[in-house]
């Protein structure tokens, strides 16, 4: 049996096309989606059998039942009807075991524009990959420990992790995002019920417990803010040096340690950058280890992990056991750099030092190779061939830069695909391409520069502004202004030409995460001569954001939820 998953939130149509192109036979899913797929079932022939949970919908809606589904040639059952109808037809269906070359899961992905593309993964690559991360960082895990798993098992990181518990015995208790704590939008407070050992998250998922942390000890005195503080920036400093602070720990931070239930051991980020500052709270407040990892959707979730101990942020750490990464220069074959760092230098191999003066032992985009990696994407050998060479390296679009010690950093994107802090990717030139057709952007100065990164939940946008566009607006709308350097700094400004960009939104095509949360007004070109655009009249973002920095950090702020 071939397992395929798909993210719901994609919408129908990619759901339909993930069931169909892997001629999927039965679905499970949530009462909620039973209407959905029935409507969409003449798109997928293959359909068959729908099995549905009533996890989350209200008793009233649970006890009516189901229409419109039986002339559609789908059945439709309850998960408790299956486990009846299936315990009588065991015998009808012997387990079949599975060779190691074959197909196990098929799991589509959302980091693209477009149609998601299924991954392909074989059972060896699924067995390589537990075999070589399972061992790294558990041994500070108790016996028969507890995971509590929450993230959508659409994602790599989670079936990963909850393939990797079950092969060392341990427990897994179920969850989501709105029941881990008692004060969610459903206060079931799963980590108090489970205590995990082991939690597992995406950098938005700490940036959010974090952030609650914070505005709770808000409300206290000011003198007892003071007192944590002190006691947090000491503790830092003494994990740092491996020294143990019992009595901080048992005045303040067992406190902390509750958020999660009191247990956790080993905490897990992956899925996107975690902020240094973040990552250094949670290990300080939970007095527990934070293993940063890097992979990807094509990696079946195995590439680097970072060791424990290791406290430096924005270390993924070494190769697991069965990845070889390689690093090659960001440079095309007519010579032209791909993408520049922050100094406005290439990535190259045989660089010495990173984009802050340190020393390194080469830059460039990460190459993975060997049994950790998938055989590409189903039913696309153009898209394959595109990422996987023929040579087994697959190319993951991500600048890396290997350190003395043999961990790996990660610091930019070859291509402005990027990730934001829920795991979304958005194609900057894709947004910059539908963006571009508002009245108010001047594509002579430089245009617009969208902008996103593993902080944001929405990406917020640079514009160099068409000055006759916006000084007419401004006049027609009684907006007074000396000046266009004075008109771009006005709030009703960066409204009008936002709401522009979002009607350009609606009209292009674009997805909802890609929808712009803030803009920034800039008048002063961008030009080659500046350096903010390359010969090729392409955005140099470093370049852009070190001359005008200062106004994205302002929008930035709109980007955060």
């Amino acid at each position: 049996m071939v397992v395929t998953t798909v993210y719901g939130t994609l919408g129908p149509d990619s759901v339909a096309q993930a069931i169909q192109e892997g001629c999927g036979t039965t679905v499970l899913c949530n009462r909620k989606n039973v209407e959905k797929l029935i409507a969409y079932s003449k798109e997928m022939p293959t359909l068959k059998h729908i099995i549905y949970t009533n996890e989350a919908v209200p008793a009233e809606e649970a006890s009516k039942p189901l229409s419109g589904f039986k002339n559609s040639g789908v059945t439709v059952h309850s998960f408790e009807e299956a486990l009846t109808i299936g315990k009588g037809l065991v015998d009808q269906y012997p387990m079949v075991k599975p060779s190691e070359d074959s197909l196990a899961i098929i799991m589509y992905t959302s980091g693209t524009t477009g149609k998601p593309k299924g991954v392909m993964m074989r059972h060896k690559t699924v067995v390589t990959v537990m075999a070589s991360v399972a061992p790294i960082g558990t041994h500070a895990l108790p016996p028969n420990f507890t995971h509590l798993a929450y993230l959508p098992l659409a994602h790599i990181f989670e079936m990963a992790v909850q393939i990797g518990v079950m092969s060392m015995g341990a427990r897994i208790g179920y969850a989501d995002p709105k029941t881990l704590t008692q004060t969610g939008a459903r206060p079931i407070g799963a980590l108090e019920e489970f205590r995990p050992h082991l939690f597992m998250g995406v950098p938005k998922i700490y940036d959010v417990i974090m952030k609650a942390a914070g505005a709770k000890l808000k409300k206290e005195s000011p003198g007892k803010q003071q007192l944590v503080a002190s006691a947090f920036e000491w503790k830092a400093r003494a994990m740092e040096s491996g020294r143990y602070t019992p009595v901080f720990d048992m005045l303040i931070f067992n406190k902390f340690k509750h958020i999660l239930g009191g247990n956790v051991v080993v905490a897990l980020s992956g899925g996107g950058p975690l902020a240094a500052t973040v990552q250094r709270w949670v290990r300080t407040a939970f007095g527990c280890q934070v293993i940063q990892g890097y992979a990807l959707t094509e990696t079946c979730a195995g590439a680097t992990l970072q060791m424990e101990y290791d406290y430096r942020p924005g270390v993924v750490g070494p190769p697991v056991p069965g990845a070889e990464i390689s690093l090659r220069s960001c440079v095309g074959v007519d010579g032209e750099p791909e993408v520049l760092d922050k100094r406005g230098r290439p990535y190259l191999n045989t660089d010495t030092e990173d984009s802050n003066g340190n020393p390194c032992l080469g830059r460039g985009e990460v190459l993975i190779r060997g049994p950790v990696v998938t055989d590409g994407y189903y039913k696309l050998p153009e898209k394959t061939a595109e990422a996987f060479r023929t040579d087994g390296w697959f190319l993951t679009g991500d600048v890396g830069v290997w350190y003395p010690d043999g961990s790996l950093g990660i610091m930019d994107r070859v291509k402005n695909l990027v990730k934001l802090h829920g795991g979304e990717y958005i194609a900057m030139e894709n947004m910059e391409l539908i963006y571009g057709g508002s009245q108010y952007v001047d594509a002579v100065n430089g245009g617009i520069m969208t902008y996103g990164d593993g902080t944001l939940d929405r990406p917020v946008a640079l514009v160099q502004v068409n000055e006759l566009s916006l000084t007419q607006w401004a006049k027609s709308d009684g907006v007074e202004f000396e000046s266009i350097q004075d008109l771009v700094k006005n709030p009703k400004a960066e409204e009008e030409v936002l709401k522009s960009l979002v009607e350009c939104h609606k009209n292009g095509g674009l997805s909802g995460i890609e929808k712009l949360a803030g803009v920034g007004l800039v008048c002063e070109p961008w030009t080659a001569q500046n350096k903010c655009l390359t010969a090729t009249n392409k955005i140099s973002r470093h370049a852009v954001i070190a001359r005008d920095g200062e106004i994205l950090e302002r929008v930035k702020a709109k980007g955060r939820w």
